[in-house]
């Protein structure tokens, strides 16, 4: 079965609200980028998973000369078995930070057409979730989520940069002073919903994907400007009022100065992926990604799942513009 027919089959037998579940809140939101360049091996951060979900999101370039690889771990300190179900998308290594972010995003997105990886943590033990390469002057980027179904207050998570002289067997231990190069943001709201309601008569109308409110880390006094990483889901309520077949075409459209910008759509089963728009010298290259026919009086609703992407420049419109169509 086709990758395209099997999210199609997985719509229609469990139905777009049970993928819309593994989006739901009730989650952490943790973002390393900072900062973007790494030049050794240290802890990202080590934090309880003591919530339903817990996502990360990372997007680094390797400065150094050496290779280098993020990696991510679970540590169950409870005397009990915990089973965590795992969906990670990962870009790069690439010189293309723009290609990086997409991949992740696009492979986080398309992880929803399968069942979740599931690990199994006895009770007092260790284990990897990933590891991710940086070649020298290369970025790599990703998108992990960590599900669970029990309340395991002694779970918890790690991420860190290695090396070869910093195995990460180690769990990080014999890396001096890990914690102080590293900054990450850490989020309790991950998810922005919205309804629109589009008519016809009205031509054309515009959403933002990645505008404010941008998510804030208190404790660090951060705003994620660009939300990135954060789920946007839309619900387009579609009529025609007119007397005449109309077709709804939607664009990618970029809002800030000289932006590359690149996006990845889960609407209505399929995963739509947008090549590259761009803004310079005040000229705007927009990417129309999906169209629609309405008949004369008819209603529809679009359901629409994507996320800031990493390397990009957010926030982006999303346009939708009505034309003469024809069925």
């Amino acid at each position: 079965m086709s990758y395209l027919n099997r999210f199609i089959f997985f719509v229609l037998i469990f139905g777009w609200g049970c993928i819309m579940n593994g989006f739901a809140s009730n989650a952490d939101y943790v973002v390393s980028n900072y900062p973007e360049g790494i030049v050794v091996p240290g802890l990202i951060f080590d934090k309880p998973f003591d919530k339903d979900k817990f996502r990360v999101l990372y997007h680094h370039r390797n400065k150094s000369l050496d290779r280098l690889s993020i990696v991510i771990s679970l540590q169950n300190l409870s005397l009990k078995e915990e089973i965590v179900y795992v969906r990670a998308g990962i870009g790069g290594p690439t010189e293309d930070m723009v290609f990086a972010g997409h991949k992740a995003a696009q492979a986080f997105l398309a992880q929803y057409l399968e069942q979740p990886k599931a690990i199994t943590l006895p009770a007092l033990s260790s284990t990897f979730v990933l590891s991710h390469l940086i070649k020298p002057d290369q970025t790599s980027s990703g998108i992990v989520q960590l599900e669970r179904n029990h309340h395991n207050q002694l779970l918890r998570v790690k991420m860190g940069v290695v090396d070869k002289k910093h195995p990460h067997l180690s769990f990080f231990r014999d890396i001096s002073s890990p914690v102080n190069q590293y900054k990450v943001a850490h989020f309790t709201d991950s998810i922005r919903e919205k309804t629109v309601f589009f008519d016809s008569k009205d031509t054309i109308m515009s959403v933002e994907v990645g505008g404010k409110p941008f998510l804030v880390d208190s404790h660090l006094n951060y705003e994620l400007v660009g939300n990135y990483g954060v789920i946007h889901t839309f619900n387009f309520m579609l009529s025609n009022s007119l007397n005449a077949v109309k077709q709804f075409d939607f664009y990618l459209v970029p809002k800030k100065d000289n932006a590359v910008d690149r996006a990845v759509f889960l609407i209505d089963g399929r995963l739509i992926e947008v090549g590259v728009s761009f803004e310079k010298d005040d000229m705007i290259s927009m990417q129309k990604f999906y169209s629609v026919l309405l008949n004369k009086k008819e209603k529809k609703k679009i359901s629409m799942i994507t996320l800031p992407q990493s390397g990009c420049y957010y926030p982006v419109d999303v346009m939708i513009r009505v034309m003469e169509g024809s069925l």
